[in-house]
């Protein structure tokens, strides 16, 4: 009864044994080699397909091949070269300072081992003041000197040219300490202050102005004692004769 039950409700539903739909009657049934069409799927024509790359496959490579009607750059073998930019020149790295004085005449060997040796038994005794007593030219020594500091030489205006110094800064460290120091502001550049100094290897100097001019930075530039004393001449006088008044 049970089995004769199922069949019966198969039947109702327009399904055989094993699932299959009964068709209606008047119905064409189904061709039994046609294909149902698979649902949610994309069918693509084999025939049209490109060719699966295979070198890809095997090397991991990203590089498409060339197809036949790809146009591949070749390079012009005798096309020149794309030019190198060349690096800018590095600026003069400091040098020793006897090495420079030697080479430009300043002085002979046996004159500058005599000054090294006053110098050691004179403490205090700076060397470019014992090769000036020994005839040595004033301005090269100095320009030799900056040069082995890796600083710049400037050489002031001569007199009755405009001055070329910064008149507030050096009121304010006063003509006298500049006159007895070998300094003198010259002017300001991009927010420092420009000294020119003949004593550039002497730091606690550098220290000193730099807190008397309200610790702002300085950029110290080499010029000789007599462009310094040609300078601050006048005003050293002009402030002599304000405290005789």
């Amino acid at each position: 009864m049970g089995k004769l039950h199922l069949d019966g409700l198969l039947s109702d539903l327009g399904l055989g044994k094993g699932g299959k739909r009964t068709p209606s009657p008047g119905e064409t049934p189904p061709s039994p080699s046609a294909t149902p069409p698979s649902r949610g799927l994309i069918s693509i024509d084999v025939d049209s397909a490109e060719p699966r790359d295979e070198s890809r496959a095997m090397d991991g490579s990203l590089e498409t091949p060339a197809r036949e009607n790809d146009v591949v750059p070749t390079r012009d073998p005798g096309a020149a070269a794309a030019p190198i930019s060349e690096p800018e020149e590095a600026p003069e790295q400091p040098r020793d300072f006897k090495t420079l004085a030697l080479e430009s005449g300043l002085v002979n060997a046996k004159q500058f081992t005599a000054a090294e040796t006053i110098v050691r038994q004179s403490p205090g005794t700076r060397l470019l003041d014992v090769l000036l007593e020994q005839g040595a030219d004033e301005c090269k020594l100095f320009e030799a000197m900056a040069r082995s500091l890796g600083m710049e030489f400037r050489r002031l205006a001569e007199s009755g040219a405009e001055p070329q110094f910064d008149d507030t800064l050096t009121q304010r460290l006063t003509p006298e300490f500049c006159t007895q120091n070998q300094v003198l502001p010259l002017s300001m550049e991009s927010g420092r202050i420009v000294l020119g100094t003949a004593r550039p290897d002497d730091v606690f100097l550098l220290d000193e102005v730099r807190l008397k001019l309200g610790s702002r930075p300085v950029k110290a530039v080499v010029v000789s004692p007599s462009d310094l004393a040609r300078v601050l001449a006048p005003l050293t006088s002009t402030a002599e004769q304000q405290v005789d008044v």
